[in-house]
């Protein structure tokens, strides 16, 4: 029965006896099979001294809360962001009343200009923003009414 069975299999098996837990093969068909596998009795070792070490490990949280140092560093960052956001949907605003002022005063008389150019500054203000906006974005997600 030792031949069918991977040393995978053993592996995992090893590893659970030694976390305390149920393992799927007897504990002396482990024993039989790492005492003449070179590859699963370097590896039960490996774990044994791994898990020998993990008990003198102490869990506890850090003596120092760094959450402020860390707030302080990114919270600047965060609002020169937002300010430059800002900026750029104020100039886009701008920019597209300006040019409908401009179409009022001067009666322009092409309407493939009228639409164009506000058209224009919405794809460069969603560049800013979000990269290419013409990029085709790929998702594993399938939805349940999904047959493939």
């Amino acid at each position: 029965m030792t031949e069918s069975r991977s040393c995978d299999e053993f592996q995992m098996a090893a590893m659970a006896v030694l976390d305390g837990e149920v393992a799927t093969l007897a504990a002396d068909e482990i024993d039989a099979h790492v005492s003449n596998c070179d590859v699963c009795g370097a590896a039960l070792a490996g774990l044994t001294s791994l898990n020998t070490a993990m008990t003198h490990v102490s869990f506890d949280g850090p003596a120092v809360d760094l959450w402020p140092t860390i707030r302080a560093s990114v919270a600047p960052a965060a609002k020169r962001q937002t300010a430059r956001d800002m900026r750029v949907i104020v100039g886009l605003a701008m920019a597209i009343g300006g040019w409908r002022l401009a179409q009022l005063l001067v009666d322009l008389p092409a309407p493939v200009v009228n639409s164009t150019v506000p058209l224009v500054l919405v794809v460069l203000a969603l560049w800013r923003f979000v990269g290419d906006p013409f990029a085709i974005q790929v998702s594993s997600h399938r939805f349940h009414g999904d047959r493939s």
